[in-house]
């Protein structure tokens, strides 16, 4: 079993191994939460007229399990610009746009002050122990972008 962990990680999207110690995974598991797992499904499989509007696509969810492959114990997740995803996902600049907008609409992600980094909403993902903390830090951001 431990052998799986000693093999050269492999990036899903591109095949290749990682160029540098920040492109390494920083998790073996799904971050996931029961919650986080009901609103993906429930988003997912809209039908009528909510379906045009808030589910989720194929590049949604492709873009979300890429950001959180970044993911680190802040919950925050440092992604690269649109240009480098546009490469690395296989998806057009308007669908990377249209995506991070969805995720952020739908309370997976909020944008930071820091560039290309977004807090991940620890109701549904999180790294580490401190999800109490975390909440609390997430309803603070949200207040923030609320008055802003």
């Amino acid at each position: 079993m431990d052998d799986i962990f000693k093999e050269p990680f492999t990036n899903p999207f591109t095949n290749e191994e990682p160029k540098e110690e920040l492109d390494k995974p920083k998790f073996i598991f799904l971050p996931i939460t029961p919650v986080g797992l009901q609103h993906l499904l429930k988003l997912t499989h809209k039908t009528g007229e909510a379906k045009k509007t808030s589910t989720l696509t194929i590049a949604d969810i492709n873009l979300l399990l890429y950001i959180l492959t970044k993911i680190n114990y802040y919950n925050t997740a440092q992604i690269p610009t649109q240009n480098e995803l546009k490469e690395k996902l296989n998806l057009s600049q308007k669908q990377i746009s249209t995506s991070l907008r969805k995720l952020i609409k739908n309370d997976f992600l909020i944008k930071t002050k820091e560039v290309r980094t977004y807090y991940i909403n620890p109701r549904y993902f999180y790294l580490g122990k401190d999800k109490k903390n975390k909440l609390i830090e997430w309803k603070k951001l949200t207040k923030e972008k609320m008055n802003s």
